[in-house]
């Protein structure tokens, strides 16, 4: 039973680090956008 859960555990921990990077892409590729956006509308 403990080895299940040293498992579980390490799954665990492999699949946060690999999301976390993802997530972060995700807000930073958002604020790209709106700032082309912005940038789209006032040329100036």
């Amino acid at each position: 039973m403990t080895e299940l859960w040293i498992i579980l555990g390490v799954i665990v921990v492999f699949v946060l680090g690999a999301a976390l990077p993802l997530l972060k892409d995700r807000e930073e590729s958002k604020i790209v956008k709106k700032e082309t956006l912005k940038s789209f509308r006032d040329p100036n």
